[in-house]
């Protein structure tokens, strides 16, 4: 036990000695005393040089929040108007033809209204080309304010008038007449078949052209729309003996709208013009449509010429006769009629002019149908058009546009032979941009 004892001794005083003589030669060994957080961060800062050998810091430096990038605002452009379409190319063409028709022909003037899709904006803008005098005198150049006769254009608005009692459910298309005429007057009947609303309204009733012969002048090639009375119109039909069957057979017959016009002024209590005036033109804004003209609207009248340039007797201003072709009107009126009938979701009267453009009967042809005084040309076709001209003794007119309702037009002169002007126009509009 005492030498294990002893043996203990020596070697703790060998180990002390050691120890010793390494702190007295190892001069650059830090001090084993611990220090505070705060002197080690204090002793950081002052040193320029960081001792590998000394820890900074014992604590978790604090986080630093990112500063988010601030998100740019993007200005937005504002919306381009679409041009409109440039139609110096249009003008151009419809000059081109319409200045080959006044020299070849005893018209003096001739307004045309054009309505075009523009395809950039998908709004119908309407153009107006007018060339040519009022009168042969050559004292007031043609505008769209020139007021002409539009002849059988007049039918289209008898149709509307019928369309807006269908719409209030006040008669049925296919109610007969006989319903509406005087109680003491029997209608024309045909194997016990009787002449319908729809048969009036798509010249298929039976009856004839005219009520009598027309009064046809030199190259007249309409008659002079007569001033009748209610009570001649209806005495007349009652007193005809029809042909053939209602319905049966496709007859265009002014007679037929003389009448349609006067069951309509007989239901309503009202002249036709007032109406026309008071349900469509003034919902429209069209305030040169009508029959019967001021003195300061006569005259803006362009003279109207037979073929052979000889003045055209005045059509009447009154009577039924007003429903098949007395109307008279303006290429200004009557674009805002073609933009109203082209774009059904712009007008009041869409639904109406809709109802017009529907088929409701067969045509003249296997391809083409009747809407309500409507001529609906290659119905079912991608190039089906829908149209309506008119003349009288000293003037023609043509309105006109696609099913597609891409373009239109309206043309309007004093004198006839607009027909050999308007497949020009048609084709010129058919490879128009």
């Amino acid at each position: 036990m005492r030498i294990r004892k002893a043996v203990v001794i020596i070697l703790g005083a060998l180990a002390l000695i050691q120890c010793r003589g390494r702190a007295v030669t190892d001069t650059s060994a830090p001090s084993l005393t611990p220090r505070s957080t705060i002197q080690i961060e204090r002793i950081a800062a002052t040193r320029a040089t960081p001792d590998p050998t000394v820890v900074i810091a014992t604590r978790e430096p604090p986080r630093r929040t990112a500063t988010p990038e601030p998100t740019p605002t993007l200005t937005p452009r504002p919306t381009e108007t679409p041009k409109p379409l440039d139609d110096t190319a249009l003008h151009a063409a419809i000059g081109w033809v319409a200045n080959g028709f006044l020299n070849g022909h005893q018209a003096t003037g001739i307004a045309i209204a054009v309505v075009i899709r523009n395809p950039a904006s998908n709004q119908l803008e309407t153009k107006f080309y007018n060339y040519g005098y009022t009168t042969a005198s050559w004292r007031t150049r043609v505008n769209q304010a020139t007021i002409y006769e539009i002849g059988s254009i007049s039918k289209v608005f008898t149709a509307d008038l019928l369309a807006l009692l269908l719409k209030r459910g006040a008669v049925n298309i296919d109610d007969p007449i006989q319903k509406y005429l005087p109680a003491n007057l029997t209608a024309p009947t045909y194997n016990g078949q009787g002449i319908s609303l729809r048969d009036l309204a798509t010249h298929r009733s039976g009856l004839p052209r005219n009520m009598s012969p027309g009064n046809y002048g030199p190259g007249q090639t309409e008659m002079i729309f007569e001033d009748v009375s209610d009570q001649q119109v209806f005495d007349d039909v009652s007193h005809y003996q029809l042909t053939r069957a209602p319905g049966s057979q496709y007859e265009y017959s002014n007679f037929g709208y003389s009448l349609l016009a006067a069951l309509i002024e007989r239901y309503e209590g009202q002249a036709y013009d007032d109406l026309v005036t008071q349900q469509i033109a003034k919902v429209l804004d069209m305030p040169d449509t009508r029959s019967r003209l001021t003195p300061k609207e006569q005259t803006r009248l362009a003279q109207g010429y037979l073929a052979d340039g000889t003045p055209a007797p005045a059509t009447v201003d009154q009577g039924e006769a007003l429903g098949a072709g007395g109307l008279r009107s303006t290429t200004q009126d009557l674009a805002k009629y073609l933009v109203a009938n082209m774009d059904l979701n712009s007008s009041p009267l869409g639904s109406v002019f809709k109802t017009t453009q529907q088929s409701f009967a067969d045509g003249t042809s296997s391809s083409d149908q009747m809407g309500l005084a409507w001529n609906l040309i290659g119905a079912g076709l991608s190039s089906e058009v829908i149209s309506k001209d008119g003349g009288t003794a000293g003037y023609n007119s043509l309105i006109w546009f696609t099913q597609d309702r891409r373009v239109g037009f309206v043309a309007l002169t004093n004198s006839p032979g607009l027909y050999d002007l308007t497949p020009s126009i048609i084709n010129i509009l058919q490879h128009a941009p």
